[in-house]
């Protein structure tokens, strides 16, 4: 069986969950919280390790919508290679200047979902022209509602 090995960073760290067998991903709990540049940082106290050939997305619970706050990148990708502490970072959408927010240490703020990782492999390459389409520039609802 594959496993996601966890390191705890801290006596209080807490291992993420799952509710359910059939929940696609793992709860993660908040550790601590500090502010940088704007954004309200939810350290979860944990450094993660997924199997060969898979990476982790760090993703809002549900629950977060409500609250004022969104996840600043939307979706957190955690390579392969990196060991650093797992945080979520989170902006306010309410346009209050405060970073006053209701999280506590050992809240469920969000979910680990295991990704494989495809290995594509191609090259960017630069373009003078790009084919023609049927829906061509049109973006932003042009296809219908």
């Amino acid at each position: 069986m594959n496993e996601i090995k966890v390191k705890l960073l801290h006596p209080d760290s807490k291992l993420p969950t799952k509710a359910s067998p059939t929940d696609v991903g793992f709860d993660v709990y908040a550790h601590s919280f500090d502010e940088i540049n704007g954004a309200l940082v939810i350290k979860l106290g944990i450094s993660v390790e997924p199997p060969d050939g898979y990476y982790l997305e760090l993703v809002p619970r549900s629950s977060l919508s409500k609250e004022p706050w969104v996840q600043a990148n939307s979706v957190g990708i955690i390579d392969p290679s990196y060991r650093g502490e797992v945080q979520m970072r989170l902006r306010r959408v309410d346009h209050i200047d405060s970073m006053e927010h209701n999280f506590k240490q050992g809240d469920r703020v969000a979910q680990l979902i295991l990704r494989k990782n495809e290995g594509y492999n191609f090259q960017i390459t630069q373009a003078e022209t790009l084919s023609d389409t049927e829906r061509g520039t049109g973006g932003f609802g042009s296809t219908g509602k």
